[in-house]
């Protein structure tokens, strides 16, 4: 897992991509980033609306930095 800081905030964030929901019910209108605090209150969840992945990776980019790696034995 890894860890990235909002840029113009400073909250420290997980970030998940979701690739395809429920297709046959929203046409998968659901898809794209989710960038969800990191203890901290989820109410404050990012979410960018995209099923292009190039466009999912610029605004991670231009939006977050990545300041950590977890990684669990």
């Amino acid at each position: 897992m890894n860890l990235y800081k909002h840029n113009t905030t400073g909250m420290v964030y997980t970030i998940e991509r979701l690739i395809t929901d429920l297709k046959h019910t929203n046409n998968n209108a659901l898809a794209g980033i989710y960038a969800i605090p990191y203890l901290s209150n989820p109410c404050n969840i990012i979410h960018f609306h995209s099923k292009d992945k190039r466009e999912c990776m610029m605004f991670v980019e231009e939006t977050f930095t990545k300041i950590a790696t977890l990684s669990y034995l």
